[in-house]
């Protein structure tokens, strides 16, 4: 399991959010609080507060080249 930080500001970022990560066939999670959801899922991710980092818990060793798409979301 990998296990990165992201913030998702706006609505947009949320739209653009889950149709990149929805084309990867592994299960990921947000994990905010004592919350966790389905990040391919649209009302899952818009439910979540916008500008709150959170947990990206991708169920895989290898996720490809997941992290490079998702840069713009990747809270160092």
């Amino acid at each position: 399991m990998k296990k990165v930080y992201v913030r998702l500001n706006t609505v947009e970022d949320a739209v653009r959010f889950v149709r990149t990560v929805d084309r990867y066939p592994f299960a990921i999670d947000l994990r905010w609080d004592h919350y966790q959801i389905n990040a391919k899922s649209l009302l899952g991710v818009m439910g979540l507060s916008t500008g709150e980092c959170v947990d990206l818990c991708i169920d895989t060793m290898d996720p490809g080249n997941l992290l490079g798409a998702i840069s713009d979301y990747i809270v160092a």
